[in-house]
């Protein structure tokens, strides 16, 4: 028996934070025809995202569990979101197996009160796989329960006996391009763009071998990320089918990527002490908790890579001036992806996005300046190097609160995101915003972060602020 982890997918506001699902494992068949199982909720058709989202919240819908072949999962996960699977198996014996099936059969049509933070996937699974080993894979110390702290859990009590990575159609496509040679690039990029075969039968049958089967895995990557090809890309995809059945059987030798496990990654929330410094307003102390989930400083091995999904933020801040405590933000959610292109093939692209809403300060220097705000950035990614990355955008933010009449205001915004190592990281941001209804008003922000890891659950953070007045602060931060 396994315990199968999919990685988040941004596009589905129940998937940000990941899947779980349970496979049985059949030794004598491939593993695609193995059973699983998975907990969710029953959505009508009809109901549109934001109702999906309260009602997930608030306990609208019945979950129920749900048996499927292997092969299903693989298509929806791997091939149509392109999310990586992360397989682990359990050290459980047969009994323990037949008496967890005869549970779920039980359970058949069984419905319950679905949670979207509570009683999810991970919450339904964890209480089955612990009626065989009557050991607790629920974190008691949070009041809600994430794919991610599961996977921890069973692998601190020693449950997983083997980790097995099933790859994405994206990443098997970034993988084998990533491996071949310059000439090579440069030839699936002249046949992507110029829609012609014939540079293939000048090649040798390995490097022939080699290009087809990448190009296999980037028109097959376009069709799940397009909802189809195009007529063209049809024709040239099956241009390349003729030339590969010329060509001898057998496939090519890539090296098997093994990326560090989602275990590995920062807890998913955060309880930080802050030390800083404003050069209008003084010393003091801030002390933020963080529900959940990452932010693009944190150690993030199976997440979207330059991604950030933060959500429950609740900064207080302690003036020495003032000798007084005041909230300084409350943040609902914070989510930002700059998508970066992995292989720079036409289409092998999204656009870098950022959306947020809550309420805080407006001003780094202002204490009455609280406000609500729903703010982001639309604009164009690249990759600089294997760790780092950059944006330029146009960002806008809506509030009730500003300097000027106006509630929104637009413009330019730049950033940079280096990871040189899990111990480092570093992000640089300039924005410059003018209001809609008076441009002689504007308003412009420089955030500059580092992060030191000392370990798994234990960061180091300098950050410096500037929005017209400057603040400076020394974080440090503990996760679970």
């Amino acid at each position: 028996m396994s315990l199968v982890y999919a990685s988040g997918y941004l596009g589905n506001p129940a998937s940000m934070y990941g899947h779980l699902l349970l496979k049985i494992n059949k030794e004598d068949k491939h593993d695609l025809l193995d059973n699983t199982f998975s907990y969710g909720a029953r959505v009508p058709d009809s109901d549109n995202k934001f109702k999906y989202i309260l009602k997930g919240i608030f306990g609208g819908y019945q979950g129920f569990y749900s048996n499927q072949k292997y092969h299903h999962q693989s298509l929806t996960y791997n091939e149509s979101e392109l999310r990586d699977l992360w397989e682990y198996r359990l050290k459980v014996n047969n009994e323990t197996i037949d008496f967890i099936i005869a549970h779920l059969w039980e359970m058949q049509e069984v419905g319950m009160t679905y949670y979207f933070f509570r009683e999810n996937c991970a919450y339904q699974l964890a209480q089955l796989i612990a009626m065989g080993s009557n050991t607790n894979y629920i974190p008691l110390e949070k009041p809600w329960v994430m794919p991610y702290d599961v996977v921890k859990s069973t692998k601190k009590s020693g449950l997983i006996e083997k980790t097995i990575y099933h790859e994405s159609r994206q990443e098997a496509l970034y993988n084998k391009h990533a491996q071949l040679k310059k000439n090579e690039k440069s030839i699936v990029r002249d046949i992507i763009e110029n829609r012609d075969t014939k540079r293939l039968d000048y090649l040798s049958e390995k490097s022939a071998k080699r290009i087809i089967e990448t190009l296999y895995d980037y028109y097959s990557y376009l069709s799940n990320k397009n909802n189809g090809l195009t007529p063209s890309q049809k024709k040239i995809k099956q241009s390349l089918i003729n030339k590969r059945f010329a060509l001898n059987p057998g496939i090519s030798e890539w090296q098997k990527r093994a990326p560090t496990p989602p275990e590995n990654a920062t807890p998913s929330t955060l309880l930080q002490l802050a030390f800083f410094n404003n050069n209008k307003l003084g010393t003091g102390q801030e002390i933020r908790f963080r529900a959940s989930y990452y932010d693009w400083l944190n150690i993030n091995p199976a997440r979207i890579p330059f991604s950030s999904l933060e959500s429950g933020d609740v900064r207080f801040r302690y003036y020495n001036q003032d000798k007084s405590w005041k909230l300084e933000q409350l943040s609902l959610f914070d989510i930002k992806s700059l998508n970066v292109s992995e292989t720079g093939l036409p289409e092998d692209k999204e656009y870098a996005w950022r959306l947020a809403m809550g309420y805080g300060n407006a001003e780094n220097s202002c204490q009455s300046c609280m406000t609500g705000y729903l703010t982001g950035f639309w604009g164009e990614s690249k990759r600089v190097t294997t760790n780092s990355a950059a944006y330029i955008a146009l960002g806008a933010n809506a509030q009730e609160y500003s300097e000027s009449n106006s509630w929104l205001s637009l413009g330019p915004e730049v950033g940079w995101i280096w990871n040189p190592s899990s111990t480092w990281a570093s992000s640089l941001t300039l924005s410059h915003h003018r209001f809609i209804d008076d441009v002689d008003k504007h308003i412009h922000h420089v955030n500059f972060d580092v992060r030191y890891s000392i370990n798994q659950s234990w960061d180091v953070r300098s950050a410096y602020s500037f929005d017209g007045d400057a603040e400076y602060s020394l974080k440090l931060s503990y996760y679970w």
